[in-house]
């Protein structure tokens, strides 16, 4: 019980957050060029996309994290985790079930919501949608818990990082001078010198800005 209310206060705290940094971005128009620009700290950063042959070398990565977490027997594929918590009384089929039936709920009550005209049932509406939505992130956070030392996730999660490790670039601002005229040399530059460098990182907010960046660079339509 203890663990189930604390899953759902991350979920409200997660939930919070992204719909905050969601609420930013509507405000203007951040992806321009298939590159994003957003500030951590006193540092300018941006996120891109990355080039063919960055994208040979994330799939070089990949192919090698996945040959290494096989060959391991201490983990195993999705299919095998299913069977292992099931015997253990846990069904993760039942709760991906659950996921599905509560988004179905919350598209029915944001489809009533646009058509309720008193403001004493939109309030309802509202709340009942912040409900469904508090279970469903929490029921997702469940799920990727239980499934996060599979080899298909562990494999994606390390891709994806490699992804955002590539494509992150900092603004490194410099003032030259030449006969007496000051020049701005600014250039983008790899913020971090090679992946470990990156693991190792301990700055909270920019990892956080850099994951949300690339998620809206990466799954967004292209321009």
């Amino acid at each position: 019980m203890k663990q189930k209310l604390e899953k759902l206060v991350m979920a409200k705290e997660a939930l919070k957050a992204m719909q905050e940094l969601e609420d930013s971005v509507r405000l203007e128009d951040i992806v321009k060029d298939n590159k994003i620009e957003f500030k951590s700290g006193e540092n300018t950063f941006r996120v891109r996309k990355p080039v063919l042959e960055e994208q040979q070398e994330i799939d070089n990565a990949r192919r090698k994290k996945y040959l290494e977490l096989v060959r391991d027997n201490s983990y195993l594929f999705k299919k095998q985790w299913v069977e292992t918590y099931k015997k253990k009384g846990i069904d993760i089929n039942k709760i991906e079930t659950d996921i599905k039936r509560i988004e179905d709920e919350i598209r029915r009550l944001l489809i009533r919501l646009a058509k309720t005209t008193d403001k004493k049932g939109i309030g309802e509406l509202k709340n009942q949608i912040l409900k469904s939505r508090d279970e469903q992130y929490a029921l997702s956070i469940e799920q990727t818990d239980l499934l996060s030392y599979s080899i298909e996730d562990q494999t994606f999660i390390y891709a994806k990082s490699y992804t955002a490790y590539l494509i992150l670039e900092r603004l490194d601002k410099k003032k030259t001078t030449d006969e007496h005229v000051v020049v701005n040399d600014n250039k983008w530059v790899k913020h971090f010198k090679d992946f470990e460098e990156f693991q190792k990182s301990e700055d909270s907010d920019l990892v956080s800005k850099l994951f949300y960046y690339f998620d809206v660079l990466i799954y967004s339509e292209p321009k």
